[in-house]
């Protein structure tokens, strides 16, 4: 497998779609004080470059999975781009995301069951079918796929935060993937090609960002973790683990308008995400981004140390613990200023 071919072809195609949109677009736009929405194009080279690299990828077969998320890669370009200059509602862009999730499980997307914490018995989501449709199965992933890809999605509010998360996803599915246990080649050359995409755009990206991802890649992002993860043999603990921060800040951010009344559905401007409070007490883009990484290389790499089904469950717990502690912390510490 030439891996590393992959990953630099991946790289220099992101790469070099951002550097023209930067060069052609944004700094034309910064002229004329229209810069903010065609800054948000940044997904256009993620997205290009990563479905480029699939179907030009002479090693990769095709299949029923691999296909529909080559499709749906399109689908979320022309959704993102189109949200980012005329900004959808929240009803269009859940209905978007639900359409994405009824085509996974058209083409063959399912969880059979989930291992418990012995790793011999498991949990089973196939038994209620009907009209050919497993529905406990169905929504489990439609929960899975919306929670990724908006907790990505919330994540993608300073340069360099959410593309970050997902190249550590990424490279955590291509270690996972060549593994004797799981043996996925064709998942490993995703996750590089995936993994250069992300790079050649976070060099552009990266505090201060002259372009953003925009719906279009974050999106993109969630939405590549949350399917590879169920492809990958249901990794969805090991995903968690990377995404501990978005997600507990997802649903703490829930928590708050639901607390003080408010929809959790229309976007508010009361900066409520962790990166934004820690903004407000003083730490820089830069600062928060590598906490971030910081935080989930110590709690990937502890994780994956693990031989243990339980063990490996144990500490995906105190990850979640650490972060709802530390949130908890950050949202007092803010109050009182």
């Amino acid at each position: 497998m030439n891996f590393v071919i992959y990953f630099i072809s991946a790289f220099l195609l992101s790469f070099s779609v951002n550097a023209g949109l930067i060069f052609l677009f944004i700094k034309k736009k910064e002229r004329n004080n229209q810069i903010k929405k065609w800054r948000r194009l940044g997904g256009v080279g993620i997205i290009s470059a990563f479905f480029l690299g699939l179907f030009f990828n002479p090693e990769l077969v095709f299949t029923k999975q691999i296909s529909v998320l080559a499709f749906s890669t399109i689908l979320i370009l022309g959704f993102g781009i189109l949200d980012d200059f005329y900004n959808f509602s929240w009803r269009k862009q859940i209905i978007f995301q639900i359409f994405l999730v009824a085509l996974l499980i058209l083409f063959d997307y399912n969880i059979s069951h989930i291992a418990t914490l012995d790793g011999i018995n498991s949990v089973r989501f196939d038994w209620f079918v009907w009209n050919g449709i497993a529905w406990l199965s169905a929504g489990f992933i439609l929960v899975w796929v919306l929670l990724m890809i908006n907790a990505v999605g919330w994540s993608d509010g300073i340069d360099g935060l959410s593309g970050t998360i997902a190249l550590f996803g990424a490279l955590t599915l291509f270690v996972l993937s060549l593994t004797k246990v799981v043996n996925q080649p064709a998942m490993a050359i995703l996750a590089v090609i995936f993994g250069g995409a992300i790079l050649g755009f976070l060099v552009f990206n990266w505090p201060q960002g002259k372009i953003e991802a925009g719906t279009s890649g974050s999106y993109f992002l969630g939405f590549f973790l949350a399917t590879t993860a169920i492809m990958a043999g249901t990794k969805i603990a090991t995903i968690i683990v990377v995404l501990a921060i978005p997600v507990v800040d997802f649903f703490w951010v829930i928590g708050e308008r639901f607390w003080e009344g408010r929809s959790i559905f229309i976007r508010d401007d009361n900066q409520r995400h962790l990166h934004y409070k820690l903004r407000k007490l003083g730490w820089s883009d830069r600062q928060i981004v590598l906490s971030y990484a910081g935080f989930i290389l110590f709690a990937l790499s502890s994780y994956l140390l693990m031989e243990e089904r339980s063990a490996k469950i144990g500490v995906l717990g105190i990850e979640l613990l650490l972060v709802v502690f530390f949130v908890y912390i950050i949202t007092q510490k803010v109050s009182r200023r």
